[in-house]
């Protein structure tokens, strides 16, 4: 009797955390955007157009291709932007974190301090461009050393959710997110004077928005390791952070090439690496693999 007294309360506890978090979520959102629109950065730093300009770019994810990434040398770049948990591995001497995941770039700032690695990190080398303004609203206190990115344009939109609430089954929950990035979206970022004006934040994976972000400076070269959007993590890396759901980047690889192509179209030069017997390598079957592009 006193179980099943026990297992009541429990029930009942979680449906009602349930319906808090449903009838909360779009409430958070709506302040985390509004919150994010006065924290924004209302310009590009300086520092960002002495980074990346004319330089040699390293972009690093989490995928498997990263495996062996410490006996990696990097000094052919003259910058490294890590994104999410890439950023534990040896930095560069010019480092950027990149994420559009309000927690985990809460949860890896927050790593990287207890481990004394802040001080590799100038202003202005932090930064976040939130997919997810609920997220933000309850990881903003955690965020006040990053440098905030503003999609271009929001929207709201249907969570999918399976939830009972008194006998009807819910199948979604409303939120606002950053728009599906398009051509016509890409286009207006690139001819505007200052890309903090109209950024392309893109839902599916950081890497894609840490590219724009990248090539609007226009860099001599953008190479990009450890991007393999298929969903599972670096060996180094999986033990701070599991590999995604099936399908979550399902279609990632498509939205990348799409904005290579634009980008090359635009005259800035992109191509994917990974990492064969300590040696930083190129995919012979990369669409935008260029004969000598060796990134230096």
């Amino acid at each position: 009797m006193f179980l099943l007294k026990q297992k009541k309360i429990r029930s009942l506890k979680k449906t009602s955390s349930l319906i808090f978090w449903f009838f909360s979520s779009p409430i958070k959102a709506l302040i985390g955007l509004t919150i994010i629109n006065i924290r924004s950065v209302k310009s590009c730093s300086a520092r960002w157009v002495s980074d990346f300009t004319a330089k040699n770019v390293l972009i690093v994810g989490t995928g498997p291709s990263l495996n062996f990434y410490k006996d990696l040398n990097l000094e052919r770049f003259d910058a490294v932007v890590y994104i999410n948990y890439a950023a534990v591995h040896e930095f560069n001497n010019n480092n950027y974190l990149f994420s559009t995941d309000s927690k985990v770039a809460a949860e890896v700032w927050m790593h990287l301090k207890n481990i004394g690695r802040e001080k590799d990190f100038k202003k202005n080398q932090l930064i976040l461009a939130p997919v997810d303004y609920s997220s933000y609203f309850d990881a903003q206190t955690c965020l006040r050393d990053f440098t905030i990115l503003r999609a271009d344009k929001s929207h709201f939109i249907s969570r999918p959710l399976n939830f009972r609430f008194l006998g009807l089954k819910l199948f979604s929950i409303p939120t606002i997110s950053p728009r599906s990035l398009d051509r016509k979206g890409l286009t207006n970022w690139w001819l505007s004077e200052d890309q903090v004006e109209s950024f392309p934040v893109v839902r599916t994976t950081s890497a894609i928005s840490a590219l724009l972000f990248v090539a609007k400076f226009s860099p001599k070269l953008i190479t990009v390791l450890g991007c393999d959007f298929s969903g599972g993590r670096a060996k180094t890396i999986s033990s701070y952070q599991k590999g995604a759901y099936s399908g979550q980047y399902r279609d990632a690889e498509n939205k990348f090439y799409q904005v290579a192509e634009f980008l090359n179209e635009k005259g800035i030069r992109v191509q994917r690496a990974f990492i064969e017997n300590k040696v930083l390598k190129f995919d012979s079957n990369d669409r935008h693999e260029r004969s000598g592009d060796q990134g230096d």
